[in-house]
């Protein structure tokens, strides 16, 4: 009888060792998470997904369709998760998501949380958050003939996102603006930290005047910290001794006009 009491112990035992159990650490029993796509721009028809967990768990493109859920798993514990539009894998790097210098800023969305996954299942709801702002430039050229004579170099202490927080990353970013048919001014901005951001004029390949544009634009009443970033519209006359600067909100809001 001891003998068959002793087999009854060591069977009990190898089955609670082949499976996970309340009783034991279950870290290495993987969590289910799902992650559903929330109602985001339409434009956007693909995300990269990743997630992150003492380093990158994985990271994939997705189609994005309005309520679509996706499944993976992930280790259990506070697991980060990350959602990208309009960046390519190969631009994410060394944790983070850097814009080309000269290159024109993407119209990049980002979403990030850390989701509780220390249990069986889990859901992460990706509402993304605008990283960029679009700016309408126009200058006042009436009084003069001729073409306008400089070029315009946008400088940015902002290049891209950090990864996995998608907090704006330091580092200098900078491209040539061209002027449209009209002669005026459109382009993207990555999210900004201060009021650092600059518009060098350039004469004969010399630089010949910074003009501190960011500046204008936070003492215009510009929210950098809004989910959706407003539209921003600048008016310069020919000297720049007037600058007339305009917000116009992304969606629903109020409009912001100044003149500095």
């Amino acid at each position: 009888m001891k003998h068959v009491h002793t087999a009854g112990i060591l069977t009990a035992a190898i089955l609670l060792g082949s499976a996970c159990s309340i009783k034991e650490n279950r870290t290495p029993c993987p969590c289910q998470l799902d992650i559903l796509m929330m109602d985001n721009p339409q434009a956007i028809k693909e995300l990269t997904l990743s997630a992150w967990n003492s380093g990158q768990v994985f990271v994939k493109a997705v189609p994005v369709n309005a309520g679509e859920r996706y499944r993976c798993e992930v280790p259990r514990g506070y697991v980060r998760v990350t959602a990208l539009s309009g960046v390519r894998l190969a631009d994410m790097a060394e944790g983070k998501v850097v814009l080309s210098k000269g290159s024109a800023c993407d119209s990049l969305w980002t979403y990030t949380a850390e989701i509780d996954c220390r249990g069986e299942d889990a859901v992460a709801e990706v509402t993304l958050r605008q990283e960029f702002a679009t700016v309408h430039l126009s200058i006042e050229k009436e009084a003069v003939d001729g073409d306008y004579p400089y070029q315009l170099v946008l400088k940015s202490s902002v290049n891209g996102v950090e990864l996995p927080s998608c907090r704006p990353n330091d580092g200098l970013w900078s491209r040539h603006l061209l002027s449209g048919d009209d002669g005026n001014y459109l382009f993207r901005v990555p999210r900004q930290k201060d009021g650092s951001l600059s518009l060098d004029l350039i004469l004969d390949g010399k630089k010949v005047d910074t003009y501190p544009v960011g500046e204008h634009i936070i003492k215009a009443g510009y929210d950098w910290t809004k989910d959706r970033l407003d539209d921003i519209y600048i008016g310069m006359d020919w000297g720049r001794t007037e600058t007339l600067i305009h917000i116009e909100p992304w969606d629903n809001g109020e409009e912001y006009e100044a003149v500095l």
